[in-house]
């Protein structure tokens, strides 16, 4: 699944949000399995990009915190604190699931959903921030 993160934007997170979510019905396990994988993924990336260290065998929730961090989420520092716990718990819940014997359908097409929409947040953020740092270092570059 990390590969094929590989363009890490939007067209690549939700192609394989799709993927994830149609094996929903023939492999929930491995759905929500594919699921965490790229949310994980989508972390991993924001963190490396910045610079961050992370452990090999971090959870996912102190992992989503971490990426998080990273960015700027909401308009608000009230409204970031709201986006950070939501992300968090959709952390929590899809580790939750898959930590779950014989998951169902449902329970994977829950788990796929909330990881595909946060990993597509989370990028949709990551590059918001990058074009804004590069907006700000243009700008610092012509003395402005």
């Amino acid at each position: 699944m990390s590969d094929g993160l590989l363009g890490f934007d939007a067209a690549a997170v939700y192609a394989l949000w799709q993927k994830a979510l149609e094996r929903r019905h023939r492999d929930p396990e491995g759905a929500i399995g594919a699921a965490r994988t790229l949310l994980e993924a989508v972390c991993r990336h924001v963190l490396n990009e910045r610079g961050v260290t992370s452990r090999a065998a971090m959870d996912l929730p102190a992992l989503m915190k971490m990426a998080v961090e990273q960015l700027d989420v909401a308009p608000t520092l009230h409204v970031q604190a709201a986006f950070k716990r939501l992300l968090a718990d959709t952390a929590s819940v899809i580790e939750g699931l898959g930590a779950r014997t014989k998951p169902s359908a449902r329970h994977a097409q829950l788990a796929v959903n909330m990881a595909g929409a946060a990993a597509l947040f989370i990028v949709e953020s990551w590059e918001v921030r990058v074009e804004e740092e590069f907006l700000e270092m243009m700008d610092d570059s012509k003395g402005g």
